[in-house]
């Protein structure tokens, strides 16, 4: 009986020890990406409308808990045009587009999170419309 109680409390304290040290649960399926345009207010899509020039669009995962991995996808054409982020430790993403005189664009992007062992694969668009002007008046 005395052998049996010292085992019971041999393993009762082994199960306490391991609830102790276990991690944090993943809290993966809140996340959402959104974006905005030069100071705008995130949401996803994102829109802008503006003259003709450069622009500053941001996506940012929101609704995070806990530490992340992250793996972003930007379009090829807009590899090079990226000012921040987007590398596996950041929850943002930062671009650079140009818009033409009239012209529009569209930019996905995706972040692939992971967390513990699980992982989601969330996207945005961010979507401007230029302003179409030429010789002093609007097309």
């Amino acid at each position: 009986m005395r052998r049996l109680l010292s085992l019971l409390t041999v393993a009762i304290s082994v199960v306490f020890l391991g609830l102790l040290s276990a991690s944090p649960a993943s809290a993966l399926g809140g996340e959402s990406l959104a974006c905005a345009w030069s100071g705008q207010g995130y949401a996803n899509p994102c829109s802008g409308y503006g003259p003709a020039g450069s622009y500053s669009v941001k996506f940012q995962v929101l609704n995070t808990s806990g530490t992340y991995s992250y793996a972003w996808t930007v379009p090829a054409a807009y590899a090079g045009a990226i000012t921040g982020g987007c590398t596996s430790t950041s929850s943002y993403c930062q671009l650079t587009a140009t818009v033409q005189n009239g012209g529009a664009l569209r930019i996905k992007v995706s972040v692939q999170l992971t967390q513990g062992g699980s992982s989601e694969t969330l996207t945005a668009i961010a979507g401007f419309q230029a302003e179409c002007y030429i010789n002093g008046n609007y097309c």
